[in-house]
């Protein structure tokens, strides 16, 4: 089954823009646009430029949600502990991260995990609960 992963959204006042990193049904595609299923169950474009299609012939299970614990220098030479979920990262990362994959010719290799495996090398961060506990 094909779905249409959102890289990002040119215009906040499109349907999808607060779904980017998120993929979402794929009904076909024209020139500049593909089309898909809004929130109200309406067909609705998706422009090219803000995302790409995926096949998804392999389904996954849902995994239970993980925590990715940074810490690095604050301003006054203290320590700060940041403690991330895996949607958080995608949300700040993913279009930063996609971006740089297509410049680089990788853009066949995108996928939420190894955007999230990339972050957590990048952070140097380690698996912990919500709460930061390693």
């Amino acid at each position: 089954m094909k779905t249409i992963t959102i890289t990002g959204c040119t215009d906040s006042l499109l349907w999808y823009a607060d779904r980017v990193g998120q993929e979402v049904v794929y009904l076909g595609e024209e020139d500049d646009i593909y089309w898909s299923r809004d929130s109200g169950g309406y067909k609705n474009l998706v422009w090219k430029k803000d995302a790409f299609v995926t096949n998804t012939d392999q389904v996954e299970e849902p995994q239970k949600q993980r925590y990715w614990t940074i810490v690095f220098p604050g301003e006054y030479g203290q320590h700060v502990s940041e403690t991330w979920n895996e949607d958080q990262i995608i949300k700040s990362y993913f279009t930063h991260w996609v971006g740089n994959m297509i410049q680089s010719g990788h853009g066949d290799e995108v996928s939420r995990q190894r955007c999230i495996d990339d972050w957590i090398v990048v952070h140097w961060a380690q698996q912990s609960d919500e709460l930061g506990n390693i």
